[in-house]
């Protein structure tokens, strides 16, 4: 018998994907806003055979598009009961923790973060000003050849004071949007 007919050597299908990492511009170009809020409730249910965390976050401050003071986001992963789901590379809102979000629409009015966890930047504050950190569970990129050369947003925003990223955003989005 071979492996998965379902004799003795079965095994479970198991299910994977790749990342491939996101330049500045196409996080931009990918996203439908670009704000900077605190999740300030969260809950977690049961959809299609996984756990989905929907977190109410309070928006601070819009640096692109239109959004409400108060908006919805969807994240793979969460905890139901005393079970739990983890998903690496997942963006992930942490309760009264000030965040930069490249969001675009996901089901049923909500919004996702753009490019899992490539699309959330914490904000730290320092004596010197607010500056941003890359989310620590998007890990790191190999290339492998000249088509994998992308500097990934992370690396242009990484320690970046939170106003200068926002200028940047703001212009490559309006230079973006007069093409069109």
């Amino acid at each position: 018998m071979a492996p998965g007919d379902g004799g003795p050597l079965a095994l479970p299908v198991a299910a994977a994907s790749v990342v491939r990492p996101q330049s500045f511009e196409n996080l931009i170009d990918r996203s439908q806003l670009v704000v900077i809020g605190q999740a300030a409730e969260r809950t977690c249910v049961w959809e299609d055979g996984r756990i989905i965390t929907y977190s109410r976050v309070a928006i601070e401050q819009t640096v692109v598009g239109t959004a409400p003071q108060v908006l919805w986001i969807r994240t793979l992963g969460g905890e139901v009961g005393e079970l739990g789901q983890s998903v690496d590379g997942e963006a992930s809102l942490e309760l009264g923790r000030a965040t930069l979000l490249f969001l675009e629409p996901a089901p049923g009015g909500t919004f996702a973060v753009a490019a899992r966890a490539q699309g959330q930047f914490f904000i730290d504050a320092r004596p010197s000003g607010r500056i941003l950190r890359p989310h620590p569970a998007m890990g790191a990129f190999m290339v492998r050849g000249p088509r994998d050369l992308v500097v990934p947003a992370a690396d242009r925003l990484k320690t970046r004071f939170v106003d200068d990223a926002a200028r940047d955003i703001r212009a490559r989005w309006e230079a973006n949007h007069a093409r069109k």
